[in-house]
């Protein structure tokens, strides 16, 4: 009984004796809530709007608890800090060590005394604010179940952070002897996974020339292993990359697969405080590190990421010629420096500076393995093709061939926008090829090759880059980019065999892929010469999908080479159609990224029509009032250390005839999704760019186009603008 009102007398003088903490933190979250909850409602009711929000019940439910969440993640980071840091530094002080341990209660029940006393100063703060501002709202009455659901989520949220910065910090001060010293290690602590995870994927992207990251599948930058620190946890907690662990609503959007992991990290950081706690001797106070075995790791864990961040400093700050001497250079120096300077902290005396040389020989010897590993990709990293006995699938991304991807939503109501995740991403997770040899046959091909970019451009003027994603049986995802040559026979055969492939062809196609699960109520159409947008009903769209995955998975790789698309479908959800409502967009003639109809396609032409569009329609002469030629010159230019294409596009002249005009008409492709083959095929004449230029406002006509090869009509060439060209 005793020892219980002795716990709770601890906790109430903790609080008495650095009552600042907790008028800090409470003033923090009143100027985040409560100020901050009634300036914007103000402006709001003045009609202005905050994340599109049109009144105070959608601001309350959407914002103050749903998207402000990172802001007050941010200052329970800060309160953990400064919890930490107060609360435990006395045992940076010999004197107040001697009064703690004259208390009559052991150190488990200090600990527990100190620990509770931060947490409680700061959740109570936190907790009274919240409270405050449900008041507030319910005032308004802009107070909801959905409010208050969010309302209770994000408390929990910030609360656990709260306590595994908390267990990190403390970490660092029972660490540590000296307070300048803890702070250091605090913040050490605080990013250092993050700090390592982008230091390896810089050595590896510099030096492994087929290394790639692919976000949704957990690269190597996005690893367990590499992501302990809080910093990393947050990012995973917050960052909406794609996956499908995130929370339907999307102004409260938060990684809900992630709060075990930060919950198990709290304990299992708070749980080394403690140990730590009760093993350091009170002669620690005042040393740099309370334990002398921890130097040793901790300057190793040091100085080895220091020199390569030298080193790639100085390399990235060199010419391309001399990168790797000065990379050498720079590792070199960062080492020196950084293994003295730690001497020198942990010594708290110059003369320290070189008193452990068998660690600094140990250090600098691992350091020279990393390096010659690196350099001289001594394990094999980009030669490695798995075995197919190790294989589940594969996916596949072809560099410029149909590289179309999907989008991804951001924000939601008013406040909805869209981006786009990057095709590649999307192809690891969404192609799955199995039992086609000529898969890993190219894989291997191209790892033995080596192929890499830059040197002789003639030689490698048809390099492209291939992306592979094995989906090893023992559940690991491995990422490789190789560089292939297509204008090697070999090579092209096998590219063919795996856009031949229908898993390969489906994956590809966002629509094809997505849309079986998908809803969608728009179909952005775009023919040789017109645009439209059709109304997509349920029936539209199975027959849509039936009838274009049954043409497509025929198109064959040599077909696609020699024929020109006639035009490019892309189809919406509600979701993605209130986007572009949102920002002024009334149809989405913009978007040229959607699946390519080719000529052989007649039953996709024929049901479009069907509903509306035609991909044939032709322009109505009457309408066109000119037709502008500009001719695309090519220069060459060089910055000194490599060479590289500029072009100018230079008046040719205006047609006006009405018979040249439909010579010009006869010979026009469109240009808008010629992107997704243009390098694979030589169909266009893009030495030439027309634009058809009307008498009346026709939003629904394409404007810019080039010529079929070598059908460049002749009048063109004898134009007055042309001539001046070639002067």
């Amino acid at each position: 009984m005793t020892s219980r009102i002795l716990f709770f007398r601890l906790i109430r003088q903790d609080v008495k004796k650095r009552i600042w903490c907790p008028i800090v933190i409470f003033l923090g979250y009143f100027l985040a809530l409560e100020v901050n909850m009634l300036r914007l409602m103000g402006k709001i009711e003045e009609g202005a709007d905050y994340y599109y929000c049109k009144d105070i019940p959608e601001y309350v439910e959407k914002c103050l608890f749903g998207t402000d969440i990172k802001m007050f993640v941010m200052l329970a980071c800060l309160a953990a800090f400064l919890c930490a840091v107060s609360g435990f530094s006395y045992l940076h002080s010999r004197v107040q060590l001697d009064l703690y341990h004259s208390l009559p209660v052991n150190r488990t029940q200090a600990f527990l005394a100190k620990y509770v006393s931060g947490a409680l100063q700061f959740f109570l703060p936190f907790a009274v604010h919240v409270g405050i501002c449900m008041g507030i709202a319910a005032g308004k009455a802009a107070f909801s179940g959905v409010a208050f659901g969010n309302a209770v989520k994000m408390v929990g949220v910030v609360t656990l952070v709260f306590l595994l910065s908390y267990g990190v910090f403390l970490m660092a001060v029972c660490l540590t002897g000296n307070v300048i010293i803890s702070v250091f290690g605090c913040l050490v602590l605080f990013f250092y996974s993050a700090v390592a995870s982008l230091l390896t994927s810089t050595l590896f992207q510099t030096f492994f020339s087929t290394y790639m990251v692919v976000s949704q599948n957990n690269g190597l930058d996005y690893v367990n292993y590499w992501r302990f620190s809080p910093v990393s946890m947050l990012v995973d907690l917050f960052e909406p990359r794609y996956s499908g662990a995130f929370q339907d609503d999307t102004f409260f959007r938060y990684n809900a697969d992630c709060l075990w992991k930060i919950a198990a990290a709290a304990l299992v950081y708070t749980l080394i405080a403690f140990v730590l706690y009760k093993k350091r001797a009170s002669e620690a106070a005042g040393r740099a590190i309370a334990f002398r075995w921890a130097e040793p790791v901790i300057k190793t864990l040091l100085v080895i990421p220091l020199a390569l961040l030298s080193g790639l400093f100085f390399r990235e700050i060199a010419s391309e010629k001399g990168a790797d001497s000065w990379y050498l250079f720079g590792v070199v120096f960062g080492y020196v420096f950084a293994a003295v300077l730690l001497e020198i902290i942990f010594r708290l005396d110059i003369k320290g500076a070189f008193c452990h040389k068998k660690q600094f020989v140990f250090n600098a010897a691992c350091l020279a393995v990393i390096a010659v590993v690196l350099r001289f990709d001594v394990l094999g990293y980009n030669t490695y093709v798995p075995a197919d006995s190790e294989l589940v699938s594969c996916a596949v991304s072809i560099e410029n061939l149909m590289h179309v991807s999907p989008a991804r939503s951001a924000g939601a109501g008013r406040a909805l926008w869209y981006t786009y995740i990057g095709t590649t991403d999307y192809r690891m997770d969404s192609v799955k090829i199995q039992g086609n040899p000529s898969v890993m046959d190219l894989a291997r091909k191209a790892a033995s090759e080596h192929l890499t970019y830059g040197g002789d451009n003639e030689a490698q003027k048809d390099y492209r880059m291939v992306a592979f994603g094995y989906n090893l049986k023992n559940g690991k995802h491995i990422y490789r980019m190789y560089t292939i040559d297509m204008a090697d026979a070999q090579t092209r055969a096998l590219v063919a065999d795996v856009f031949n492939d229908s898993s390969y062809k489906t994956g590809i196609s966002p629509m094809l892929n997505d849309g079986w699960k998908k809803e969608y109520i728009k179909l952005n159409c775009v023919g040789t010469f017109h645009n439209a947008v059709l109304d997509v009903t349920p029936e539209f769209q199975t027959k849509l999908l039936e009838t274009y995955q049954e043409e497509f998975l025929k198109l064959d790789f040599d077909t696609m080479l020699d024929t020109y698309p006639v035009g490019c479908i892309s189809p919406l959800t509600a979701e993605e159609y209130q986007a572009d409502l949102n920002w002024g967009h009334s149809v989405r003639y913009d978007r040229y990224d959607g699946s390519l109809i080719y000529p052989q396609f007649t039953k996709t032409i024929a049901l479009l029509k069907e509903y509306g569009f035609d991909v044939y329609e032709a322009v109505d002469m009457d309408d066109i009032d000119y037709i502008n030629v500009l001719y695309r010159k090519e220069n060459t230019e060089s910055n000194g250390t490599y060479s590289y294409v500029t072009y100018d596009y230079l008046e040719v002249g205006s047609v006006y005839d009405l018979q040249e005009q439909a010579q010009i008409l006869e010979q026009a492709l469109n240009t808008d999704y010629h992107w997704q083959v243009g390098t694979y095929t030589d169909l266009v004449e893009d030495t030439f760019e027309f634009s058809i230029h009307t008498k009346t406002d026709n939003e629904s006509l394409q404007r810019k186009f080039h010529f079929k090869k070598g059908m460049v009509p002749d009048f063109i060439y004898a134009m007055e603008g042309y001539q001046k060209v070639l002067e």
